[in-house]
């Protein structure tokens, strides 16, 4: 929702020509009530201008049609990536729906998987921190060269990650 411009947009991985109205059945609609209730409860401005808007849903070169298990990566992809922009300005980094979008996505959930798993706010880390490590141990006793495609270097700093992080991703993505 945007109220410097009121506007509200959609944005959905699915590739559908659906009214917005059928295919979200008046979520968003009641979204924007709800919200410029709260506007108008603080006082704000824009309240007003923000109820009459129509939800509109942005056109993105990467939305599917055959991908209907994955709109939670979609979705923090959405959130990592997305501020305000025009879908002819906006670009989440993903390709269109192809092999290369799925292989996009499996990396995404597993970036996504291992900042969850080692939030400091996760009661289980430390589980899954001794859990990792044993099996880390196990995987180097084993021949490296079991055909299995492993991350290259570039990958993980790309990710951002370091230290143990680096190396719980490298377990998950041999065991992917």
């Amino acid at each position: 929702m945007n109220l410097k411009d009121p506007a509200v947009d959609v944005l959905d991985n699915r590739n559908s020509v659906a009214k917005i109205s059928n295919a979200y059945k008046g979520v968003p609609e009641e979204m924007i009530l709800l919200f410029c209730s709260y506007l108008r409860k603080v006082k704000h401005k824009s309240a007003s201008q923000l109820e009459n808007v129509e939800p509109q849903r942005l056109k993105m070169n990467w939305r599917t049609r055959g991908n209907s298990n994955d709109c939670g990566v979609f979705c923090m992809r959405h959130m990592e990536t997305y501020m305000g922009d025009s879908s002819s300005n906006w670009t989440c980094g993903l390709h269109k729906e192809s092999m290369t979008q799925q292989q996009e996505i499996d990396y995404l959930r597993l970036k996504y998987l291992t900042k969850i798993l080692l939030s400091d706010i996760n009661q289980l880390r430390k589980k899954i921190i001794a859990q990792t490590e044993k099996f880390a141990k196990k995987i180097s006793s084993r021949n490296r060269c079991s055909g299995k495609k492993r991350m290259g270097e570039k990958d993980r700093k790309d990710l951002g990650l370091q230290g143990f992080e680096k190396h719980l991703l490298l377990c998950s993505y041999v065991c992917f």
